[in-house]
């Protein structure tokens, strides 16, 4: 079972030194957002991208997923104070959200592949509820990271192609991201 990020250690997601070597704005203009995206930000946590997504999304929204309770209830604190109206939060399975067929035009995931365990289930779920012609980016830590999870959970950007080519994506790309993370980019045809 692979080790999942436990809600105690919720602080370290919004650390000044994660948004040092993570920086959520530059990433998500990176991956390309647009201000009318549906954006779904599935293992969202306490918001650290779903939250600068938001501000992104003048005319679109976020919906931010979980499968941890304690998470979501810390971003729905977050979401009231700053007075945040366009993100709807989803409490999802293991397998990810379960949502209409094609109601989202990104879908994003951040340090949660490596987490999940059925992969292709949660990429085949992401795959139909995504708009044809919309994308998927799939950020994870790099062998090299000198932090993030056990060296032996951590997937390869070669495994992540070969999953996504497995569950219907296509126009792949992978790229280094920042010196510890790559990112892989597909489309849904």
């Amino acid at each position: 079972m692979p080790h999942k990020f436990h809600p105690e250690h919720a602080k370290h997601l919004d650390s000044i030194v994660r948004k040092v070597l993570f920086p959520p704005l530059k990433i998500l203009n990176t991956i390309g957002i647009k201000s009318n995206d549906i954006f779904l930000d599935i293992g969202a946590g306490t918001g650290f991208f779903a939250i600068p997504a938001s501000h992104m999304l003048t005319y679109g929204k976020v919906i931010a997923t979980d499968t941890q309770e304690e998470m979501l209830q810390l971003l729905s604190h977050k979401i009231k104070q700053q007075n945040i109206n366009n993100i709807e939060i989803i409490h999802s399975s293991e397998n990810g959200p379960s949502l209409p067929e094609e109601s989202v035009t990104f879908a994003f995931m951040s340090f949660v592949l490596h987490e999940v365990q059925n992969k292709p289930e949660m990429l085949l779920n992401i795959h139909r509820a995504l708009k044809k012609g919309c994308r998927l980016a799939i950020i994870e830590f790099s062998k090299y990271a000198i932090f993030g999870p056990p060296k032996s959970e951590r997937i390869s950007p070669e495994y992540v192609k070969k999953l996504l080519e497995e569950t219907g994506f296509t126009r792949i790309t992978v790229k280094k991201l920042t010196m510890f993370t790559y990112v892989a980019l597909a489309f849904k045809q």
